[in-house]
């Protein structure tokens, strides 16, 4: 009993790793600038289950020595709501959405951490599904 609890709770790990989400844009050490618009792209890494999403947060937290855990601290955020990628001639491999977001204008200058927090229902049964995902970034 104890071993199909454990091969359970990794399958269900699995598919939940497949269902996550990755930031395309920007890319990882890109300088943002405040005051003006920056497109956020977010992509659904595996769309082979049915998933409902719930929606996302995106938010940009100025890093002091280090980042604090994106978990504890979203920062600034640029945007709360709906999440619906689609497929498109951009992205023909994983469905994606563009956010166009703006920096606020005081933000501190530096390196900083842009997070997608993300929501969703995943499987048939089916189960809620959390996660964060982050880059990070200068501000300059």
């Amino acid at each position: 009993m104890k071993l199909f609890t454990i091969l359970a709770g990794l399958a269900i790990a699995n598919v939940a790793t497949a269902q996550g989400v990755s930031i395309v844009a920007p890319a990882e050490n890109a300088t943002l600038t405040p005051g003006y618009n920056v497109s956020v792209s977010v992509t659904r890494l595996d769309s082979s289950m049915p998933v409902t999403e719930i929606g996302i947060a995106i938010g940009l937290q100025h890093c002091t020595s280090t980042c604090a855990a994106a978990a504890s601290a979203l920062g600034s955020i640029f945007y709360s709501g709906s999440y619906n990628p689609q497929y498109g001639p951009g992205n023909p491999d994983a469905p994606t959405q563009d956010f166009s977001v703006t920096v606020p204008s005081g933000f501190q200058k530096g390196v900083a951490l842009l997070t997608v927090a993300h929501a969703s229902l995943v499987g048939d049964g089916p189960f809620f599904f959390t996660e964060i995902a982050n880059v990070t970034v200068d501000v300059a």
